[in-house]
């Protein structure tokens, strides 16, 4: 009777703690907001999109998409320069609102006088800038770095963080709209700005995104042309603005981990999947 008893009591604690938070929980994404997740894990289902939309991807260009057990988080997309993934337009990738956040890990065969996509949503009907987009800049231009791409109804606007990165090292990289302002991060803290024409870091933008029903690239930009060799893994996309502190533990713990998890003081931790909302 007693183990009845304590049974029906943890039932319903836990039934008011899952409508309406636990107490001592950080706030964390909701499945829902991720529009886009690809792991890179299944080395059978490499292209495969994690998250609830179903965004699988598929190989596009000349050259080889390979699998490869030296990933950040597990396996890796590898790409030799000539060849990249492509997703298809999709309402949950269309994001019209005003905010959005994109990350990943990063780890460059080689580093130049090239840029070198990492993942990038096509501007709308060919439009020469992406709607949102993650890029290597190449040496010969701002002495190199990341930037950080969002088109609003505004207009476009770029942020770059100061070049300091190195070949076959990993990095973690991220940039978040928020609807006043674009953000990048670096290995997970706020990124010093280039500074130079413009590409200050944060970088003022407002406005709604403008809507694009051309596909998502990953390793290659918006014009095609600017692809990426090298190790690609963990790469997501938000349709909300991520906290500093979410970008922190999704570069430390990966996104399934770090971001999408209800973390009830260190005491217990429940993946997103698992509550039945």
């Amino acid at each position: 009777m007693k183990a009845a008893w304590l049974m029906a009591i943890n039932y319903i604690l836990m039934s008011i703690f899952t409508c309406f938070g636990f107490p001592g929980e950080t706030a964390h994404a909701q499945p829902k907001e991720l529009v886009g997740y690809w792991m890179f894990d299944d080395k059978d289902n490499l292209s495969k999109d994690s998250g609830i939309y179903g965004n699988d991807a598929q190989k596009a260009g000349n050259g080889k998409v390979e699998w490869s057990s030296n990933g950040k988080f597990g396996g890796a997309l590898l790409l030799n320069g000539n060849s990249w993934l492509e997703a298809p337009d999709s309402d949950s990738l269309s994001i019209d609102g005003e905010q959005v956040s994109v990350m990943a890990w990063v780890n460059f065969s080689a580093i130049g006088d090239f840029y070198q996509s990492v993942v990038a949503k096509k501007g709308p009907g060919g439009d020469k800038h992406a709607a949102y987009h993650l890029t290597l800049i190449r040496n010969g231009y701002i002495g190199g770095g990341f930037f950080f791409d969002a088109l609003t109804e505004k207009g476009r606007a770029l942020n770059s963080i100061k070049p300091q990165e190195k070949p076959k090292t990993w990095y973690h990289i991220a940039g978040v709209y928020d609807g006043n302002s674009q953000r990048m991060y670096l290995d997970g803290k706020l990124a010093l700005g280039n500074g130079q024409d413009g590409f200050d870091n944060p970088q003022k933008q407002s406005g709604k995104l403008i809507k694009s029903e051309e596909p998502l690239l990953i390793g290659n930009g918006w014009d095609g042309t600017i692809m990426h060799g090298g190790l690609i893994d963990d790469v997501a996309i938000f349709n909300r603005a991520l906290t500093a502190e979410e970008i922190e533990k999704a570069m430390r713990l990966g996104v399934a981990a770090g971001v999408l998890v209800v973390d009830f003081s260190g005491k217990l931790a429940t993946t997103w999947s698992r509550l039945k909302w």
